[in-house]
């Protein structure tokens, strides 16, 4: 059986100076893939790094703050924040076919299942 697990890391040297998150994620698989969504809310798509090490899956994400000009802030929640969470992924991943998009602060990740770790019919003469 493929599995896929993720664990937040930290905060790299040049990111120190900003607040960091580890999105929540949801993994879910259906019979060809494996899916990732996690929240990145306020993160625009050229925000979003996606990169393969090995068979270790990371995201990064930066979200920067409103840019307000003439007006005086009397109170301020939204903080630019770094999203950043590793995924180790078993070898029955296809890594070469893995699809990323976001939409409504939501990064989807297909992972789809080599041909060999795919639920295979056998033929009974």
């Amino acid at each position: 059986m493929a599995t896929i697990t993720g664990t937040p890391t930290g905060a790299p040297a040049q990111m120190s100076a900003r607040k960091f998150l580890a999105p929540p994620a949801d993994i879910t698989e259906t019979r060809d893939a494996f899916v990732i969504t996690a929240e990145i809310p306020g993160v625009p798509s050229g925000e979003v790094s996606v990169s393969l090490t090995g068979n270790t899956l990371t995201i990064e994400a930066r979200r920067s703050g409103p840019t307000l000009t003439g007006v005086r802030t009397l109170h301020r929640e939204s903080v630019p924040l770094d999203f950043q969470r590793s995924f180790e992924l078993s070898p029955a991943i296809d890594t070469s076919r893995i699809r990323a998009e976001v939409d409504q602060g939501l990064l989807k990740l297909c992972l789809p299942k080599a041909v060999k770790a795919q639920p295979q019919k056998v033929r009974v003469e």
